[in-house]
Order: C-alpha cells, then structure tokens, then sequence
C-alpha cells in the first residue's frame, strides 16, 4: 500500500466513524423525545400514556399466557390540602416520596405511573396466590419507612383500590 493509498484509507475512516457519532447522537435523542411522550417528567414514572400502552400489552400476554394481574388505583390523601397549606414546592416532594415508595413496593417488571395529578396506577403480573397481599403489606411498609425519614406533621397517606383480575378462558373474572 502506497502512502497516499494509506491516507485515503485513514480519511475514509475517520469519515466513518464521524457518520457513525453523528448517527448514534440522533438515535440517542430519538430515544430520548419518545422516552418524554411516555414518562412524568416530574416523578420519573410512566405518565398515562406510558401506562395504558404497557399496560394493553401486559393485558394481552397475561391474556394469551392465562396469567393473572394486579392492578392498584392510589390517591394521595389531603393532597390539595398540602399544596394550599405548604406549597407547590411541597407537594412536588410529596409526589416524588410517593413515586419513591411505589419503585421501592414494586417490581421492576411492574408497570408504575403516575396517571394524572395525585393519582397513580400499578399493573403487576401475579405471580402467587398471595402476591396482592404480599405487595400491599410491602407498601404499607415502605410507606412507614418514608414517613419516618420524613419527619414532622407532614406525613404521607393514600388510598388505594386492588380488584385482583383473573383471567379464565379469555375472560375477566373479578
């Protein structure tokens, strides 16, 4: 190989490698929009879109494997008392201990978003007879552990509604 050969052959490959960076940068942020169409930007969590997406596919396998679901409803309890009494500020850090205690409750595999102001929804595969009771003594506990850390009169409560949904033979059965 001739020295210009060898030039032209580190040029082409050094404009390789800036096509590839360059492809890589618009994949990346590619990921990123999307990513923001289907997550809070304030709690990190699935936002509603997210949810019912992930959650019709979670339906569906469930449907096709004959697996069981979970799904949980929470509101968090004086929620506007909060903001009115403490700020908007606080009612930010109460919607992320929330979120915080929700990752903490549930699986990886679970889906968790935040659904509209206060309101979050869990869909979570079942994977024994006793998995609801099991993840709602989970999240009383870790909803304690957080309000400990806490402190003061500020503590956080919420409701939450679980109908244990199975499936036989394509069917919901509550």
């Amino acid at each position: 190989m001739t020295p210009t050969h060898a030039r032209w052959a580190v040029v082409v490959l050094v404009v390789l490698l800036l096509l590839l960076s360059g492809w890589l940068v618009i994949v990346r942020r590619e990921h990123g929009l999307r990513l923001l169409t289907v997550t809070d930007s304030l709690s990190g969590l699935y936002n509603r879109r997210g949810f019912f997406m992930l959650a019709e596919r979670q339906w569906q396998s469930a449907l096709r494997n004959r697996e069981s679901i979970l799904l949980f409803y929470l509101d968090i309890d004086r929620f506007k008392e909060i903001n009115d009494a403490h700020g908007h500020k606080e009612g930010d850090l109460a919607l992320l201990a929330v979120a915080s205690v929700l990752r903490e409750s549930f699986r990886k595999t679970d889906i968790i978003a935040r659904v509209g102001g206060d309101e979050f929804a869990v869909m979570a595969t079942e994977d024994s007879a006793n998995s609801r009771l099991l993840l709602e003594r989970r999240l009383a506990k870790t909803l304690r552990q957080i309000n400990e850390k806490r402190g003061g009169d500020l503590q956080l409560s919420f409701e939450y509604w679980s109908p244990q949904v199975r499936q036989h033979n394509g069917n919901p059965l509550h």
